[in-house]
């Protein structure tokens, strides 16, 4: 079967959406963003995109591969500084790190450009946003997202 998304009260369960009718939501990676929800979910078998939940209605906020039939393979979700961070696919087909402010969603960190950066282990310390990523095929490394202001400066 299906994963759904569900809500409770503490008393009452309830499904929070099934948008499709078909059964294929697949919800998972979920964080929260001020009174909004933030999820990956399926918009097709194939496709995943990261929607906006706001209590009753779903709205897409990722297109990172810049094709609305290609799967942006959205993971990682945090919430930092009043945005949401999450590696996804881009255009080239390569994993990058993202953020979406509330209005937009952009590319934060190409360190690999003509690779996969894998984005993954974010953590916030401080101020600071942590990640580890690949700098060039298999060599990784500790990254720290130091200027909210210019994000492609890394230390």
């Amino acid at each position: 079967g299906f994963h759904k998304c569900f809500r409770t009260d503490g008393s009452t369960v309830e499904l929070a959406f099934d948008d499709l009718g078909s059964g294929i939501s697949e919800p998972c990676y979920v964080v929260n963003y001020g009174t909004s929800l933030y999820v990956v979910k399926s918009s097709s078998a194939t496709v995943r995109k990261l929607y906006r939940y706001n209590g009753t209605s779903l709205e897409q906020i990722s297109n990172t591969t810049e094709n609305q039939n290609s799967d942006d393979n959205p993971t990682l979700l945090g919430y930092f500084n009043n945005e949401v961070y999450f590696s996804a696919t881009n255009s080239d087909g390569f994993m990058k790190l993202y953020k979406y402010d509330g209005t937009k969603t952009i590319q934060v960190t190409d360190i690999f450009p003509a690779g996969n950066d894998n984005p993954d282990s974010l953590t916030q310390v401080g101020a600071y946003i942590y990640f580890a990523a690949q700098k060039a095929t298999g060599v990784r490394k500790i990254y720290r997202l130091c200027d909210k202001a210019n994000p492609s400066c890394l230390d």
